[in-house]
């Protein structure tokens, strides 16, 4: 298929401004091209051309049309216009219950400590039911590791009571990790 063909076909099945650029003609403009110098006032129109938002071909879209895209999806048009996501309404809703470090959080929105995004940690959590207050922030809860070795993912998902110990603060959780070395190593 020729050029001019292919030109005539885009012509009637396509928008004014849309071309399938193949390589032969890729290559046949490359080399047309070889050699010329754009005129001063030539460069000009294209740098006015290609100002703003850059799209998925790489063109640059005006100020103009990124408002009138912006317009498009405004309102009534919008395919999410009148729908509540929030928390348990969202569809990829899994309970409030999501993996961060390996570590379960639970959102709570409500707790007087939650991280950025509302969530608790659930060891946090348990600690605090069974001491019947909230923790506070520079307490630190450890996994004992009773069932699972201690740093494996399984010892940080078990959130058993009996598997959870509470330190006042991250020193004298890290002295507690010391002595437990001292003692492995026979010192």
């Amino acid at each position: 298929m020729t050029f001019i063909s292919l030109q005539k076909r885009l012509e009637t099945k396509m928008p004014k401004g849309i071309y399938i650029r193949t390589e032969e003609h890729n290559k046949r403009t490359s080399e047309t091209m070889k050699g010329r110098k754009l005129s001063k006032e030539h460069k000009e129109k294209l740098s006015k051309i290609m100002k703003g938002k850059q799209n998925a071909l790489g063109c640059k879209y005006t100020e103009e049309i990124k408002h009138k895209m912006s317009l498009a999806r405004m309102g009534e048009n919008n395919p999410n216009y009148g729908k509540d996501f929030s928390m348990e309404k969202h569809p990829n809703w899994k309970g409030g219950r999501v993996k961060v470090n390996n570590y379960i959080c639970i959102k709570k929105p409500e707790h007087p400590f939650p991280n950025k995004q509302n969530y608790v940690y659930e060891h946090r959590l348990i600690m605090e039911k069974f001491l019947g207050r909230y923790l506070k922030p520079k307490e630190v809860v450890h996994h004992k590791g009773t069932k699972y070795p201690i740093g494996s993912i399984e010892d940080k998902q078990d959130n058993r009571i009996e598997n959870l110990m509470l330190f006042t603060n991250n020193g004298e959780h890290l002295k507690y990790h010391e002595d437990l070395i001292d003692k492995r190593n026979g010192g």
